[in-house]
């Protein structure tokens, strides 16, 4: 369904076109916004229009209010009906969230909002169309999160929810968005470098925005990224040796399985080394490939992973959000 179909659909429900494209972005970008959200969006006064379109969002039993410190209002899109518009009735977006995760998609919500020149990857199912059938990226570089849903084991691709785009509409430059949550330290940032290396390895060239409130951690991101390009510098010269691999990887499953009793003392200690030397995210697909497929089928995989060992060129960028998202005191709930 194209952009106005969607507009055109949540009109359907009773809301005027400024207030739909709102609902539109905010459905598809986090579930939550915040009264200033809607002014800015709509580019109106605080005041009666305002109030009105809150007042018809809560009587149609479309979204939810919650107030938190400060008795500043959040709402959250629930109603299906809005979801079904724009394609995504079954998003989770229409969950309940802890606090933490709704300031993020706050943040997030902003830098869509503040950017309306970009063409943004909205859903999963946008990005896995980009990523893996307009860039031919094998998935099991995305960064991915294994859950179960009635004894059904699903994954959820990119599951942090973060913004992606295209700046001025440049489909070869794929840019992400780490949203800053200055309450945790930058290893949630060391993090999201480690389980998004194999795809931007597999991009190439990619632009990275680093969405916070304060300059300071934008200086001391920009020295977190620089030594994780070091490591993976290093690991290209080193190289990743398949041979290796294949000793290495039935001594990390008798590891795993805490029975390394019939190993030798240089086994031990070349497992211990292994372990530090052949980390992160790409050697574990690896290690689950070998676990499932043997020696030949990691060979199979090996030989069409080129892109190991690359150090991607990121275009490393700041946005700073100017507002204040410490809004969470003792919950009161208004409705």
């Amino acid at each position: 369904m194209s952009i106005e179909a969607q507009i055109q659909t949540i009109q359907a429900t009773g809301y005027t076109r400024s207030e739909a494209q709102f609902l539109r972005v905010v459905a598809l970008h986090g579930g939550y916004f915040v009264r200033r959200q809607f002014l800015c969006a709509a580019n109106c006064p605080r005041g009666k229009r305002a109030q009105e379109f809150i007042e018809e969002l809560i009587a149609h039993g479309h979204a939810s209010r919650e107030a938190y410190r400060e008795d500043r209002h959040i709402f959250q899109l629930r109603s299906k009906v809005i979801y079904e518009a724009v394609g995504e009735e079954n998003s989770r977006n229409r969950r309940e969230h802890q606090p933490a995760t709704i300031r993020l998609r706050l943040m997030g919500l902003d830098f869509v909002l503040e950017h309306p020149e970009h063409e943004f990857l909205a859903t999963q199912n946008e990005k896995l169309a980009y990523f893996f059938e307009e860039r031919h990226v094998d998935p099991r570089s995305f960064p991915a999160r294994m859950f179960r849903t009635s004894d059904v084991l699903n994954t959820r691709y990119f599951p942090e929810g973060f913004p992606q785009f295209f700046p001025e509409r440049n489909r070869q430059l794929p840019s992400f968005v780490y949203v800053d949550d200055h309450q945790l330290t930058l290893d949630a940032f060391r993090s999201y470098l480690q389980n998004y290396s194999s795809l931007f390895q597999s991009l190439g060239i990619v632009g990275l925005v680093f969405a916070t409130t304060s300059p300071d951690r934008f200086t001391i991101a920009q020295k977190t990224l620089d030594r994780f390009c070091s490591r993976l510098r290093e690991r290209g010269e080193m190289g990743v040796d398949l041979e290796r691999l294949l000793v290495h990887f039935p001594h990390r499953l008798l590891y795993e399985k805490r029975a390394t009793q019939g190993l030798g003392t240089a086994e031990i200690t070349a497992l211990q080394r292994d372990l530090h030397d052949l980390a992160g995210p790409h050697i574990d697909r690896l290690y689950e490939t070998w676990k499932y497929a043997g020696a030949d089928g990691l060979r199979t995989d090996f030989a069409t992973r080129a892109d190991l060992g690359k150090v991607p060129h990121i275009d490393f960028k700041s946005s700073i959000l100017k507002y204040d998202y410490d809004l969470f005191g003792t919950l009161d709930a208004a409705s």
